[in-house]
């Protein structure tokens, strides 16, 4: 797996090394031709800008929990207000907890500045954690004008004198740069802390294949397909059940035309079957406006209009309730019932 590590280096400039296991197969300065082909890029934090401490924590803290109880204890210790500074929390080791603080301010110009190259970080490493870390010795290395001192449990960057005074009297292995580069991988394969958390976390970010996408809004088409032919098909069922009902009572009020009242009768039949139209007619208007609702049930008796609408919510219901009234009519809905993920609401419509 390649890794692109990207180093601080003096007046603010980066500079970039490319890794396959041990072995630096590429480098370079400045982020103007580091193309973000790499499995993993990995940002360095400049030690002067990053603090680094390993607190004795409770053991079996969730990562909230120990940042909670990391920024109780960092308050005393920073030197600016909390509300401005980013505190990660991370792995222990040698039985403490590591914490890392950086500035809000400064973590967001790195990532911004990285952006504006098109490159995305993978993890955000302080440089002390660079070095691995060794039980029985400090290892030292020299970087962008600080010394990066690391053992196993601490870790800080400092002026060369400063950490040359911190160290003495215990024994410092001083890296140059080839053995500094050679143990690089070992360092990054499990760092104790990565100041990507919290606000700064990388968000993933999902990939959808030509291929795919192209199956998907065919399914899609599909769907919306099948539904609108429900409903057609549903349009066409009621109308012809009307249709099928106007026609039977032509017949029988026709063989009793010569009883007296027939033509009363046949006005009043037709009075009632242009009721019924326009009843329906407002009904699967309303349906149409509503989402996930159809009609399961449809009569027309006492000069009402009576269905049973099946809907995914009681609000459904209520919705088509409104619609309805709008249009002059009468509505009244009865109590919905729960037929399995559905709701079924009685619902009748007159004239007022």
């Amino acid at each position: 797996m390649s890794l692109t590590l990207i180093l601080p280096a003096p007046e603010g400039a980066w500079t970039w090394l490319r890794l396959d296991g041990e072995t630096v197969t590429a480098r370079g300065t400045g982020l103007t031709e580091l193309a973000p082909d790499a499995d993993r890029i990995v940002l360095a934090a400049p030690a002067e800008s990053v603090a680094l401490h390993f607190l004795d924590l409770p053991p079996g803290l969730s990562r909230p929990q120990a940042q909670a109880a990391a920024r109780l204890q960092l308050e005393s210790e920073a030197a600016e207000p909390l509300s401005t500074l980013h505190i990660a929390v991370g792995a222990g080791e040698a039985g403490r907890c590591c914490a890392a603080i950086a500035r809000i301010e400064d973590v967001s110009l790195w990532l911004e500045e990285l952006r504006d190259h098109g490159l995305t970080p993978d993890a955000l490493i302080p440089a002390p954690l660079l070095l691995g870390p060794r039980p029985d010795r400090w290892l030292r290395h020299d970087l962008d004008g600080q010394s990066l001192y690391r053992r196993e449990g601490e870790a800080f960057g400092i002026e060369p004198d400063v950490g040359a005074l911190l160290t003495a009297g215990s024994e410092v292995e001083t890296l140059d740069r080839p053995a500094f580069e050679v143990q690089l991988a070992e360092a990054l394969a499990n760092p104790p802390v990565d100041l990507l958390t919290g606000p700064f976390a990388k968000r993933r970010t999902w990939r959808v294949e030509t291929g795919r996408l192209r199956v998907l809004a065919a399914l899609l088409i599909t769907i919306l397909s099948v539904t609108l032919l429900q409903q057609v098909a549903d349009l066409f069922r009621y109308s012809h059940a009307a249709g099928r009902v106007e026609r039977e009572t032509e017949q029988v009020l026709a063989q009793q035309s010569g009883s007296p009242g027939a033509a009363d009768r046949l006005s009043d039949a037709r009075a009632r079957d242009a009721s019924f139209a326009r009843l329906s007619a407002a009904l699967f208007g309303a349906l149409r406006a509503i989402p996930d609702t159809e009609v399961k049930d449809l009569a027309y008796r006492g000069n009402a209009l009576q269905a049973t609408l099946r809907s995914a919510t009681p609000e459904a219901a209520a919705a088509v309730q409104q619609t309805v009234a709008r249009s002059g009519y009468r509505v009244q809905l009865g109590q919905p019932r729960a037929v399995g993920t559905a709701h079924e609401t009685p619902l009748r419509i007159d004239r007022p």
